[in-house]
């Protein structure tokens, strides 16, 4: 009985790691995905300019993880 005890716990455990892991790489890969939506959003505003540029928040560049960004108006081609 005892042994049958250990088996199921020791399978038991298994299982939970394997939880453990596949929501540690869910967590990473929802960290990127964030990461990347983030600074699509910024580059968008960027290029939008004028007030836009305001919604550019610390919040906004810290999940981008582009702290230190600074913010340049959009190139604006001469025109001849």
């Amino acid at each position: 009985m005892q042994v049958v005890l250990d088996t199921l716990k020791k399978e038991e455990e298994r299982k939970l790691q394997e939880l453990v892991k596949a929501l540690e790489e869910a967590e990473k890969a929802i960290k990127s995905l964030v990461m990347h939506q983030a600074s699509l959003n910024i580059d968008n505003l960027t290029i939008q300019g004028g007030a836009a540029l305001k919604l550019i928040t610390d919040d906004l560049r810290a999940d981008a993880e582009r702290i230190n960004l600074q913010v340049q108006p959009p190139f604006q081609p001469s025109r001849s």
